[in-house]
């Protein structure tokens, strides 16, 4: 039942601002860096969505999207959804 926990936090996953409070030179930086994360959901269609996130501090990270926008996401939104797959095996 943890399993299907996991995923069902796939549900309703939402940035929490597109304004991301960061000047363009640190924006410009940000996606220079190495990111934290990058996660890729694809639809039924075949369609497919990627974020990639950067860690900020305890409570938001940075997105970036697919069109070049940083985004301010919470960790409390995203932090379940980078576990790693050898870890929902030990929720059995």
């Amino acid at each position: 039942m943890k399993i299907q926990d996991q995923f069902l936090r796939f549900r309703k996953v939402h940035f929490e601002s597109f304004n991301s409070r960061l000047t363009q030179a640190e924006e410009d930086s940000l996606k220079l860096s190495a990111p934290s994360y990058t996660i890729t959901c694809i639809g039924v269609d075949g369609s497919s969505s990627t974020v990639v996130l950067f860690d900020k501090d305890e409570e938001h990270m940075y997105g970036l999207t697919k069109d070049d926008q940083v985004v301010l996401v919470q960790t409390f939104v995203f932090n379940p959804l980078t576990v790693a797959l050898h870890s929902l095996l030990e929720l059995k």
